[in-house]
C-alpha cells in the first residue's frame, strides 16, 4: 500500500484501486458503458470517430469492443479500447458539490505498459497503470476518485498514454458532503481483480 500526500490542487481527490461494487445507476456521465453506437461487425470490434456523449480529442477514432474472446464487459455488453486517444466529456454538475467518479478498467491481455491519465477540470487526478503480461483474458478492476466541482460544467478527460487499456462503466455520482481534508490524495493498490468475469 502506498499513501501519497499531494500538493494542494484545488480539488478534493481520492483515487482508489480496491475491491468495490459497480457504480450506481444515478450517473451524470452520458454513455459511460459505451453501449452506443452498437458494434455489429462480425469481428466484434469497430472503430468510431463519433460517439454519443464523448469526444475523441486525440486520435481519429476510438475502438469499441463487444464480446471479444468470450469476455464479458464490466457493465452492459460493450467497452472501449483506449491507446493513444483522449476521450472527453463536459459533465453538468453543481458548483461546490462533491462527486464520486468511478470506472472499470483492464489491461489488454498479453500487452505491457498500459496506462491512462484521468483529468478533471484540467487537473490531473492520477495516472492509472495496467500491465497485461501473463493475462490471457480480460481482468476487470475498479477505480474511483472523489472530486469537487468549482463550476456547473466540468471537463472529464481520459487520456490514453500507450500500451492499451480497456475502459467501461464510467460513472459520476453526487455525494452528500465534501470529504475532508481537501488536500490529500491517496493511492491504494491491491492485486486482486475487482470485477469477475461472468460465466
Amino acid at each position: 500500500m502506498v499513501n501519497r500526500i499531494s500538493r494542494p490542487i484545488g480539488l478534493s481527490v481520492l483515487f482508489v484501486v480496491i475491491a468495490a461494487g459497480t457504480a450506481g445507476a444515478d450517473t451524470l456521465i452520458a454513455n459511460g458503458s459505451f453501449e452506443d453506437p452498437l458494434v455489429t461487425h462480425a469481428s466484434n470490434v469497430e472503430l468510431f470517430n463519433v460517439m454519443p456523449g464523448w469526444s475523441v480529442d486525440r486520435g481519429e477514432s476510438i475502438e469499441i469492443l463487444r464480446g471479444l474472446n468470450r469476455s464479458d464487459a464490466a457493465d452492459g455488453m460493450q467497452w472501449a479500447g483506449l491507446a493513444g486517444q483522449t476521450l472527453s466529456q463536459d459533465v453538468r454538475v453543481e458548483a461546490g458539490g462533491a462527486y464520486e467518479l468511478s470506472f472499470a478498467y483492464a489491461p489488454r491481455p498479453g500487452l505491457p505498459g498500459g496506462k491512462f491519465e484521468i483529468l478533471w477540470g484540467g487537473e490531473s487526478l492520477d495516472v492509472v497503470r495496467a500491465d497485461g503480461r501473463g493475462l490471457s483474458d480480460i481482468d476487470w478492476r475498479q477505480g474511483s476518485c472523489i472530486v469537487t466541482a468549482d463550476s456547473d460544467t466540468v471537463l472529464l478527460e481520459l487520456d490514453g498514454l500507450g500500451g492499451g487499456v480497456f475502459l467501461d462503466n464510467v460513472a459520476l455520482s453526487s455525494l452528500a458532503r465534501i470529504p475532508e481534508p481537501a488536500s490529500i490524495c491517496l493511492l491504494l493498490i491491491g492485486g486482486a481483480a475487482l470485477l469477475k468475469r461472468r460465466r
